[in-house]
């Protein structure tokens, strides 16, 4: 993050500028979700693994008036953007129980059920997700001495999208199909006001 600042004789320019890269990987042991007696005995039959990239930018350019005076203020815009791409996969790691059965079946099928993990008991894939946020912020306080009124906005417009991909043994067998193709695409707007009143009843109490 950078957090730069220049100061004119009437307002102070601030931008605020943050980058964030963030990778999350797990594989543990699930065999008690599938049967708590293969948990028990300690005997392994399944993992749940999940695969996370992300990212995110954010931007933001504000004037800040100078400290003092009846009136202070400040306004500026807001940019935000983060993207993901997840994959959890639940599958068989004793997959000579049921590799007989997908034996059986056609290879399309077969390439849906089988991982390079396993056999996919459910598998799921979003990829990729977005969400972007664009905004207009101000406010303005009035100082009356030991009272100060602010008065202030925030405009906003919001856009969320993403592909869910979800496959897997259970939800063939649930669904009676093969995969599940899921779309969002949401887009939201909205104004949120804000007034403020602040008394200093002491120089040590506000």
């Amino acid at each position: 993050s950078v957090d730069a600042r220049y100061r004119f004789d009437w307002a102070t320019l601030v931008s605020l500028s943050a980058y964030q890269n963030k990778e999350n990987n797990f594989d543990i042991e699930s065999s008690y979700a599938l049967a708590a007696q293969l948990g028990e005995a300690g005997i392994e039959a399944g993992r749940a693994k999940r695969d996370v990239e992300a990212r995110g930018l954010m931007q933001e350019f504000r004037l800040v008036s100078p400290d003092g005076g009846d009136w202070t203020w400040q306004g500026g815009v807001f940019y935000s953007d983060f993207s993901a791409k997840i994959r959890s996969d639940i599958y068989l790691t004793a997959a000579e129980l049921v590799q007989p059965v997908l034996n059986a079946l056609p290879a399309a099928l077969r390439d849906i059920f089988v991982t390079e993990d396993g056999i996919s008991l459910g598998s799921a894939t979003i990829d990729p997700t977005s969400a972007e946020e664009a905004a207009l912020f101000g406010e303005i306080t009035r100082d009356f001495g030991s009272v100060n009124l602010t008065v202030g906005g925030r405009y906003y417009q919001t856009q969320v999208s993403g592909t869910n991909t979800t496959a897997g043994l259970l939800p063939f067998v649930t669904n009676r199909r093969t995969k599940t193709v899921d779309t969002l695409d949401v887009e939201g707007k909205g104004f949120s006001p804000k007034v403020a009143v602040s008394w200093e009843a002491t120089d040590d109490v506000l």
